[in-house]
């Protein structure tokens, strides 16, 4: 799901329009028009891609092929696709933007997948590739997990661009990012001190959280948080979260953006310091560890992550496209049992044994 972004120069593939271009409506619709055994499928401001009827070869551009999240949000899609006959191949952007810009270009100049689903690094620099360039190679494209660009606009239709057919996301949205810190205020009262453990500055979602603290710190100015920036990955985040609560000893709430990778440094970190189990602590995933964290008082609450519903949802949507059906611009991956983006459940010891995680 997450990424340290090798960010020096933009890759040499994408030049002129693709670095110029920007978010916005596609390029004209590529040659040949409606043909037999092709469904025509509206991607905004008058444009369609035709796409294939039967089998479909679907590209999964991921952030990383590595993480607990993406596993599973590609299991998702893989188990899907099986009843339609759809081939789901996985690309992994090895958390490298440079690499995944490349990536798109490839997909688009070989013509290698009927569509392309796309988790962005960076959206904002990576978006002119799905709403323009791939749609101009005739590739359907959608969003999961993160919108097109970076905007903080709250989850709903206006998270989804022109060019592309739909944004699969939810819990990873701004939306659902304001709700678990606003969970985290309800769960810490009082004047806190609170490390805020994440990834890359230039991250979607670490975008939202700056976001979301800067709102609402003006109705909570006693909810002091601190950011610890890492790179997503395991180690990382141990060296980091390490650091700052040594140099930090009166933290009285360490809260992790992104479990297991992210939070079982945190863990182990809040050990070391003599920490756990006398300071707060809250993440987002509920993936097993977490919620095992829970259950033996170590963690006050975990905010679930549905990668599953990203891969399912994807290949489901591509589906309905395919069938000519009409199909949303913005769909949560939240499922309906678990609330909403604005009003998540929340897994705390009440509850833990009655919530089965997706990872």
């Amino acid at each position: 799901m997450k990424a340290s972004l090798k960010t020096a120069g933009l890759a040499l593939a994408l030049t002129g329009a693709l670095a110029l271009a920007g978010c916005g409506a596609a390029d004209s619709e590529p040659d040949g028009g409606t043909a037999s055994g092709t469904a025509g499928v509206d991607i905004g401001d008058g444009k369609t891609i035709e796409l294939p009827q039967g089998d479909l070869k679907i590209g999964l551009f991921l952030q990383s092929a590595a993480t607990a999240f993406n596993q599973s949000l590609l299991k998702g899609a893989q188990d899907a696709a099986v009843k339609y006959g759809y081939t789901i191949e996985p690309i992994d952007g090895q958390f490298d933007l440079n690499k995944q810009l490349n990536q798109l270009q490839t997909a688009a100049t070989n013509g290698t997948y009927d569509v392309a689903a796309v988790e962005p690094l960076v959206g904002a620099s990576e978006c002119a590739a799905m709403t323009r360039v791939l749609p101009a190679a005739g590739v359907l494209v959608l969003t999961t997990g993160t919108p097109c660009d970076t905007s903080t606009k709250p989850a709903g239709d206006e998270l989804w661009v022109p060019g592309t057919l739909a944004t699969i996301a939810g819990d990873t949205t701004y939306t659902y990012t304001k709700a678990f810190l606003q969970n985290a205020i309800r769960a810490f009262p009082g004047a806190q001190k609170v490390a805020l453990v994440t990834g890359p500055e230039l991250d979607p979602l670490v975008i939202n959280q700056k976001q979301a603290v800067a709102e609402l710190a003006g109705t909570n100015p006693d909810f002091d948080v601190n950011f610890v920036y890492t790179d997503w990955t395991t180690p990382k985040a141990l060296s980091a979260t390490r650091d700052y609560l040594s140099a930090n000893p009166d933290v009285t709430a360490v809260l992790s953006s992104f479990s297991p990778d992210v939070t079982r440094s945190v863990v182990t970190a809040m050990e070391s310091v003599d920490m756990l189990g006398k300071v707060g602590l809250a993440d987002q995933g509920a993936t097993s560890y977490s919620v095992d964290q829970v259950k033996n008082g170590n963690m006050t609450f975990t905010l679930p992550y549905f990668p599953d519903e990203y891969g399912r949802l994807l290949v489901e949507t591509v589906h309905s496209a395919q069938m000519g059906e009409d199909t949303p611009r913005f769909i949560s991956n939240i499922p309906d049992e678990y609330g909403t983006v604005e009003d998540p459940v929340v897994i705390t010891r009440d509850n833990a044994d009655d919530f089965t995680p997706r990872y």
